[in-house]
């Protein structure tokens, strides 16, 4: 038996271990389902420097005390704050373009087609390099890939606000896609490097991170309806060059430094950029979200011969990019052994589903019901939105103190619950139905759903891999949501406009035009109900439960076979 004296700041450890191989066989258990092994998930032939570094790490890192980078717990505060931007970035311009969508169409004098491309170019940008800056981001830094999301999208939204052109418009929307496709996966591969072990303090960090992406649609609503009503929609735009602007250089300070390189490292990374899987990626993704994104557009919609052929070459060009990831790529930008992980092609399959609800379907159809349905204003609409911030808030909360308690596989089928719940209840509302008898009982259960998806999704991803792939593992997840929302989207406007076309919508009943909604809404039954089946089958357990024995009893008793088994040899 071995007796460990532990206190609040230090493990001292009364018997010496055993060194050399016998050591390896005295490590206690490992008993977090979410802290996956990253053995198991390492290609052949490659060594784990990130797990060489842990056992070096400082015993109070691995207790779950605050990592030593930080000489303040305030500093680390602020730096947890200016990650979790980079998440909001997408749902934010999402939501607060779409509050101002009428306003901006009058100002272009645009409708239809032509003015869903305010969204849809933002989502080409970043769905088409997502992959190709995580890439970036693990070889040449993450601090710098960060920073310069941050300040391009800045730029790019103060020079949108002065566009007098809508073609113009939606080229610098596209390039802030490639923005936040170059912060999102950047700022996951920091938190993980940061907070190495699985721990309650790292359970808090990334809850507090996740929260970005579920909030930023509401927060971005209320920005949109703020600004839409009083200042006018360039307004906006606006705010965000204000906000990441200050972000970026508060990012100088706050962010942990990326580790030095020198001319000859940067000139052999530049040789073993996996140039080949980036072009691939980029025609691919750029093809297929296009079509997906445009076909609602076109006069014939899914019959017209060029949406056809783009969604079909960009299919096979993503096919042909797995192939070429798993096969002849040196150093992938989407590591296929990430995928042997446990748990994490079922995983990425309920952010799929999940997120083509949410983000695919029911927030965008809970704007239009409030709009085009109840008639209302950007300031009430906003308004109606507003309790799924307090409940955002609330669930992250309740995730940070519940993520070592509660199984990881619980709280994803709660997650994929919520969102069924809010799909069905969308489909059966009324064109009089109040408020608080059905919308607002089904933004509470959808940003459950979200909230609950995203940090339990979050944390698998970047306990899969080692710390040098966490940003590719980050931009693979972030690339799965995003496209499935946008198919989601295009397939429920495509169910839709079957009832009724875009060009309809101010023409017909509301009760025709809510019967349309229905249909999109019954879609979003459908992949949250295949979500919910499919988070039975993800076998996923705690994570960071084990390091309070640690840091909270002043002295603890472990005893276990193999340890007692090494000291009486």
């Amino acid at each position: 038996m071995v007796m460990f004296k532990r206190s609040k700041k230090t493990v001292e450890t009364v018997e010496t271990l055993p060194t050399g191989a016998d050591t390896d066989n005295a490590r206690l258990p490992d008993k977090n389902g979410l802290e996956t092994h990253n053995e198991k998930c390492r290609p052949e032939g490659t060594t784990n420097d990130t797990n060489d570094t842990n056992e070096m790490m400082p015993d109070r890192e691995k207790n779950g005390a605050r990592p030593p980078i930080f000489s303040s717990t305030w500093k680390e505060i602020i730096c947890i704050f200016l990650l979790a931007l980079s998440p909001v970035l997408e749902a934010l311009t999402t939501g607060a373009l779409l509050v101002a969508l009428d306003k901006i169409g009058q100002s272009y004098k645009i409708e239809g087609g032509q003015l869903s491309w305010t969204l849809s170019a933002f989502s080409l940008g970043t769905g088409s390099s997502l992959l190709i800056m995580a890439g970036l981001a693990d070889s040449f830094g993450r601090k710098k890939t960060l920073i310069a999301g941050y300040t391009v999208f800045a730029a790019t939204s103060l020079i949108s606000g002065f566009m007098k052109n809508d073609v113009a418009f939606d080229v610098l929307r596209a390039i802030q896609g490639v923005a936040t496709g170059a912060a999102i996966p950047a700022s996951v591969g920091i938190l993980g490097s940061i907070y190495r072990k699985p721990s309650k303090r790292k359970n808090r960090a990334m809850a507090g991170f996740a929260a970005g992406a579920p909030l930023g649609f509401v927060v971005g609503l209320v920005v949109g309806g703020i600004c839409g009503e009083f200042i006018g929609w360039q307004g906006i735009l606006f705010f965000f060059a204000i906000m990441y602007f200050l972000a970026a250089l508060a990012c100088v300070w706050y962010v942990p430094p990326d580790p030095p390189m020198s001319k000859p490292e940067v000139i052999e990374k530049l040789k073993n950029l996996d140039y080949g899987g980036a072009a691939l990626c980029l025609a691919g993704f750029t093809l297929f979200v296009f079509a997906m994104t445009h076909a609602d557009s076109t006069e014939k919609g899914w019959k017209t011969p060029y949406i056809i052929g783009l969604f079909v070459t960009g299919f096979v060009l993503i096919v042909l990019f797995v192939l070429y990831e798993c096969y002849i790529a040196s150093n992938p930008i989407m590591p296929p052994h990430i995928w042997k992980c446990k748990g994490f092609a079922v995983c990425m399959a309920c952010v799929a589903l999940g997120m083509s609800t949410f983000l695919g379907t029911t927030q965008f159809y809970i704007t239009m019901y409030f709009q085009n349905i109840k008639g209302t204003n950007p300031i009430l609409t906003t308004a109606y939105f507003v309790p799924m911030v307090v409940a955002g808030i609330c669930v992250n909360v309740f995730a940070a103190m519940t993520l070592h308690l509660i199984p990881g596989r619980f709280l994803m089928m709660l997650a994929q619950a919520g969102f069924f719940g809010a799909a069905l209840l969308m489909a059966l509302v009324g064109v009089h139905t109040s408020y608080w008898a059905i919308p607002f009982p089904a933004e509470i259960l959808s940003v459950i759903g979200a909230d609950l998806l995203y940090n339990v999704s979050t944390l698998l991803t970047i306990n899969s891999v080692s710390e040098d792939l966490q940003s590719r593992a980050a931009g693979i997840f972030n690339t799965i949501a995003m496209l499935s929302a946008a198919v989601a989207l295009a397939a429920a406007s495509s169910i839709a406009s079957a009832k009724v076309s875009a060009d309809e919508t101010h023409k017909v009943s509301k009760e025709t035009l809510l019967d349309s909604y229905h249909a999109a809404f019954w879609f979003s039954v459908g992949t949250s109900a295949a979500g919910l089946v499919l988070s039975f089958f993800l076998n996923l357990g705690t994570s960071g439960g084990d390091e309070g024995k640690d840091v909270d009893q002043d002295t603890e008793e472990v005893e276990t076979d193999s340890i007692t088994g090494v000291n009486n040899n």
